[in-house]
């Protein structure tokens, strides 16, 4: 039974829906280059149509290089240059946890260093497959920096669609905040980060189609900062391209 999981796990379902990890890592020895993009502007806002080029020019972008020294464990570098942010993440799976992933993540200003702008992530996912062309990830996750405390529960579902096609769909709600003078919960429909994914797969190439909430790919700033709510203008449209090296 185990083999079987594993040999599921190993072919399905790729290595994220749209931001949250499925907990398949790269085969060791492995490069992998990942392009994120999407539009600042939710699809149904106004600056649409009162400055078309700005709102076609205006993007949030995110560049990573990730890589498997050894099985079980992926090291990776990104780059928000519209941000102006940077990070170092990781993908750890420990033998003694079986399918369970480890997915910490460190990132900072790179023009305002400071410990305010500065934060840690620390997740821990569960991947279920309770069918050969279907998968579930749950990913409760920690966000910190010196002043702010964050609580998300990132939720998960992967459909394979034939050999080459995926459809995807993730949230991640933030269950709690403290941030200074202020403590709570933040449940509600305008503050729901989330993503359908839409993945073709072409040899070492994946290209993800993408239709959201979120405008950034790093934590916090992936649930907490410019959530597109219904109210606003509905959702982004982005893409993710990866490429294996």
């Amino acid at each position: 039974m185990t083999a079987l999981l594993f040999a599921l796990l190993s072919a399905f379902p790729g290595e994220r829906i749209a931001t949250v990890p499925t907990g398949r890592l790269l085969e060791p020895g492995r490069w992998q280059v990942n392009v994120s993009h999407r539009f600042a502007l939710p699809v149904f806002a106004p600056g649409w149509t009162e400055d078309p080029l700005q709102a076609l020019i205006a993007s949030n972008t995110y560049v990573a290089l990730d890589h498997s020294p050894t099985r079980g464990l992926a090291l990776g570098l990104g780059l928000c240059p519209t941000d102006r942010v940077a990070d170092v993440h990781a993908l750890w799976q420990p033998s003694a946890l079986g399918f369970m992933f480890l997915n910490p993540q460190v990132s900072t200003r790179i023009r305002e260093f400071s410990l305010d702008h500065t934060w840690l992530a620390l997740g821990a996912g569960v991947p279920v497959l309770p069918a050969a062309n279907l998968a579930f990830i749950l990913l409760p996750r920690f966000t910190t920096n010196a002043a702010s405390h964050y609580l998300s529960l990132g939720l998960g579902a992967k459909l394979e669609l034939g050999a080459d096609y995926r459809l995807g769909l993730e949230a991640e709600p933030l269950l709690l905040r403290m941030d200074p003078g202020r403590a709570g919960h933040g449940l509600s429909p305008d503050s729901l980060a989330w993503n359908l994914a839409l993945e073709r797969e072409l040899g070492w190439h994946n290209f993800v189609l993408t239709l959201g909430s979120a405008r950034a790919s790093i934590p916090p700033y992936s649930f907490r900062n410019g959530i597109a709510g219904f109210s606003s203008g509905g959702f982004r449209i982005g893409f993710h391209i990866l490429r294996k090296l």
